[in-house]
């Protein structure tokens, strides 16, 4: 009970999460004050959980009867770490923070506005190839900002 619980402020936190993500790259808005705490606990809270994983228990999937549960936390930390782990962590780890540069509060970015219309937003990190082939690209020219 408590882990479905657990499950569910998750999925919660990520439809949150994929609004409001949306909305701040569509419009280029930024967190402010309170917002951006919030941001980072969110980001804890899903570490948090990528860390519960280790300690969850499975069914075994070999088992006939389907009602043997593995609660062994060597053999649920190897199932994980073959499994979800790499994808798990890989999405719950704050990027926007760890490539920021020293002392800035995001990496920069291309944005390409024309792409918003289409629903689809384009960023690369400023300096990379895909920034310049962006920036390049005719079929998706850059307009100023309205």
């Amino acid at each position: 009970p408590a882990r479905v619980a657990w499950d569910l402020v998750l999925f919660v936190l990520l439809v949150y999460v994929a609004f409001v993500v949306m909305y701040r790259e569509c419009f280029d808005v930024a967190p402010c004050g309170g917002w951006a705490a919030w941001g980072r606990a969110i980001d804890a809270a899903f570490l948090l959980d990528v860390a519960l994983n280790f300690r969850t228990s499975y069914v075994d999937p070999r088992d006939e009867s389907g009602t043997r549960e593995v609660s062994e936390w060597r053999a649920v930390a190897r199932k994980y770490v073959c499994g979800w782990f790499w994808l798990d962590v890989a999405s719950s780890l704050p990027w926007d923070v760890m490539l920021a540069p020293a002392g800035e509060s995001a990496a920069p970015h291309v944005r390409i506005p024309a792409a918003y219309r289409a629903g689809i937003t384009l960023f690369a990190v400023e300096g990379t190839p895909a920034a310049t082939a962006l920036r390049e690209a005719p079929e998706l020219p850059l307009r100023d900002a309205e």
